[in-house]
């Protein structure tokens, strides 16, 4: 959880310094608003799903996820980087393969939509949003799928581990309580 918050706010900080270089006035002022939101939304339901393992405070915080990154991208074209910490957010949080695919999509559609609403939807907006917003849902959810993949490999690898020491120690318990008796 720790890592995962260290990320986070680098994460926050890195947008919050692109907004700052390439906007100002009042889209400066919301973009810096909604970052703050987000923060928020992570220490109150985040970090406690994180600690927790409560699937509520993750949905509950997924939810904020996607609509300020999509509010933030709205405001700020720039704030896409976003993406990086939501994708992210949206695998570990997940309780499942189906729920990260979910809010890959829906994140993908409501960022690029927002974009190509902002632009004036035309035809030619909502094609590249739409294309834009497959290449990103597609990447995020191959690449979420390939680490959920890799991740329960490790766990099994450990719980295999921990087998293998118990019966190692186990093994040596036998083995020195043999000794013992032969020696009796």
């Amino acid at each position: 959880v720790r890592a995962w918050t260290i990320a986070f706010a680098v994460g926050i900080t890195f947008t919050g310094v692109i907004l700052g270089l390439d906007t100002s006035g009042a889209m400066l002022a919301r973009g810096l608003a909604l970052l703050a939101v987000l923060a928020a939304a992570y220490a109150a339901l985040g970090w406690p799903a994180a600690r927790t393992g409560s699937a509520r405070l993750a949905h509950a915080y997924l939810v904020v996820l996607c609509l300020v990154t999509a509010a933030s991208a709205a405001n700020a074209p720039i704030s896409v980087i976003l993406l990086f910490v939501a994708f992210s957010q949206i695998w570990f949080f997940g309780p499942s393969r189906t729920v990260g695919v979910i809010y890959s999509l829906a994140l993908s559609v409501l960022v690029f939509g927002g974009l190509a609403w902002v632009a004036g939807l035309t035809a030619t907006d909502i094609r590249d949003a739409a294309v834009q917003a497959g290449f990103a849902a597609g990447f995020a959810i191959l690449l979420g799928l390939w680490i959920t993949y890799i991740a329960e490999q490790s766990e099994v690898r450990g719980e295999l581990l921990d087998e293998l020491r118990a019966t190692r120690d186990e093994l040596a318990r036998t083995s020195h309580d043999s000794g013992v008796m032969a020696e009796r």
